[in-house]
């Protein structure tokens, strides 16, 4: 017999029980599903075919649902049956039902093919939801057992219906459910397994099927997102087609424990159907207008001033390049030349500026110094102020600190520009030139007082002791920082005077020998001495 061809029983015309045979429907290896009528009656007649106790038990067992187990809306209803007691060919076993369409070609013409599917699979997880609370199970979906009748979306073919009180025909090892959307578990023990996390995952399969054109079969196994052949995105456009494809993942775990319930995976392909609406944005171009208009004076003072800070932070750059220069110039004297971490303020050469007039201050130094741990350090540098509205101001200056004699302002020099001007431009390369040019008389100035404090006999061609003097309790010693006086002076607490040391300067009125007092020329326990720069 050709691989094609029907028993002889099963074909157009003929005739099985009551029924005349008008087109197959379908089938299995378990039964036929023909189009018959019986008079003016027309419905899908499902006959069990073949021989076997149990193959007939489980056709009883799908006729006692759909005939006693009051099924819910949704399920492919029952109008008829006959069981015989012993099956011939001219008496066979049959179930009556309406004709439907199968789900397959029912969503071939849909405007939104996917959509509708998706919306079908959720009618038929809600009715299957509610077997699932009273304990039953399909355990044998596929796109072939869903059905469309009369505008309904309905679940058909229970030949595998599990349900409470059911006697078991369920061999071990063999595997039960559908090829290609069968879950593991009911291949590797499905006399064990609990069939509702199975049914979550055919169902799931096959809302991969009917969403992806072209597919009969779902790919094995779990279908994760990171593999994009087995998600829905891959093949369809959705929106929130993502939320479709991590369901199937979640549906198809291989731990049955993971998957959701059948109630769950109904609801969220619900939620998936209804998304939030996306609400209108509130117009506010009539506020919008008349902020602007209020706002335009204002954005235009914050424009400008933005356009100022622009200039401001060029004319840093500007000085930071013309200090570059000058670095590399101390490097040739200086063992130990940088760029100034903390160069002092405008402020400490009397530059400074109302602090709420000041919008921004910047400022810019080098050093210099000698090996000596005891070094005498040469600075300069640049200073910037950004005042209100286009005035800037910028100071040079050269200041020299000496570990004994303190620190002194050389020279300073500052100057006004508008920002972003020609003549800031020239004036900045102006401030950097004069430092550069008083950077010779400077650097000799550093060596002299490096000098100066190395010059052993120039300190020592005096002495208290020469001159018949005593100290008594001398506390401190301190020296002046000018360029005609290289001495050192001792307070000579005990004896209630200062007393002088080294070569040169002037006689200082209160160096006379007064004697302890609080009148003019006279000192009272002093501790402690310093001189001004003048």
């Amino acid at each position: 017999m050709a691989r094609d061809e029907r028993p002889p029983r099963f074909h157009v015309g003929a005739t099985l029980g009551p029924w005349q045979l008008l087109e197959r429907l379908g089938g299995t290896r378990n039964s036929e599903v023909w189009e018959a009528s019986r008079g003016d009656e027309a419905l899908a007649v499902k006959f069990l075919r073949g021989r076997g106790a149990t193959r007939y038990q489980r056709f009883k067992d799908e006729v006692r649902f759909l005939r006693e187990m009051a099924p819910p809306e949704g399920v492919l209803p029952w109008r008829d049956s006959h069981l015989p007691e012993r099956i011939t060919p001219a008496n066979p076993a049959w179930l009556a039902m309406p004709v439907a369409r199968r789900i397959t070609d029912a969503l071939v013409n849909a405007e939104q093919p996917a959509r509708e599917a998706v919306a079908a699979v959720r009618d038929i997880a809600f009715t299957l939801a509610g077997l699932a609370g009273r304990g039953i199970a399909h355990r044998d979906l596929k796109p072939g057992n869903l059905f469309r009748l009369d505008g309904d979306w309905v679940v058909g073919d229970f030949g595998l219906v599990d349900y409470p009180d059911k006697p078991e025909l369920t061999v071990p090892n063999q595997k039960l459910g559908p090829a290609h959307f069968v879950a593991d578990e009911m291949i590797d023990h499905p006399d064990t397994a609990d069939p509702h996390p199975a049914d979550v995952f055919s169902l799931a399969k096959t809302l991969w099927v009917l969403c992806v054109p072209g597919q009969d079969y779902p790919p094995s196994g779990q279908q994760r997102i990171e593999v994009a052949p087995a998600t829905i995105g891959h093949w369809v456009g959705l929106p929130y087609v993502e939320q479709l494809d991590l369901l199937i993942e979640r549906a198809t775990a291989l731990d049955p424990a993971s998957r959701p319930t059948m109630a769950h995976f109904a609801a969220e392909l619900t939620a998936w159907l209804n998304p939030p609406r996306e609400r209108r944005a509130a117009d506010l171009s009539v506020a919008a207008a008349r902020i602007g208009a209020l706002s335009e004076a204002g954005l235009r003072v914050k424009q400008l001033r933005d356009r100022r800070r622009e200039l401001f932070t060029a004319a840093v750059a500007q000085i930071e390049q013309h200090l570059a220069g000058l670095v590399e110039k101390l490097a040739t004297v200086f063992p130990d030349a940088n760029h100034h971490q903390n160069p002092p303020l405008m402020s400490d050469f009397g530059h400074d500026t109302e602090p709420e007039r000041i919008e921004q201050q910047v400022t810019r130094g080098a050093f210099g110094t000698n090996a000596d741990s005891d070094a005498v350090t040469l600075m300069l540098g640049i200073g910037a102020q950004w005042i209100a509205e286009d005035d800037a101001r910028y100071c040079a200056w050269i200041h020299v600190e000496d570990r004994y004699a303190g620190s002194r302002l050389l020279w300073s020099k500052a100057a006004d520009s508008a920002l972003g001007s020609a003549q800031q431009n020239k004036m900045l390369a102006s401030l950097r030139d004069e430092l550069a040019e008083r950077l010779p008389e400077t650097v000799e100035f550093v060596a002299g007082r490096l000098e100066l404090r190395t010059d052993r006999e120039r300190y020592a061609n005096w002495s208290g002791e020469e001159s018949g003097l005593r100290f008594s309790y001398p506390s401190a010693t301190f020296a002046p920082f000018a360029y005609n006086d290289a001495g050192c002076y001792v307070v000579d607490t005990g004896n209630h005077r200062i007393r002088r040391f080294g070569p040169g300067g002037i006689e200082l009125e209160w160096q006379a020998q007064g004697g302890r007092g609080t009148a003019e020329s006279q000192l009272d326990h002093p501790m402690g001495g310093c001189f001004t720069h003048e």
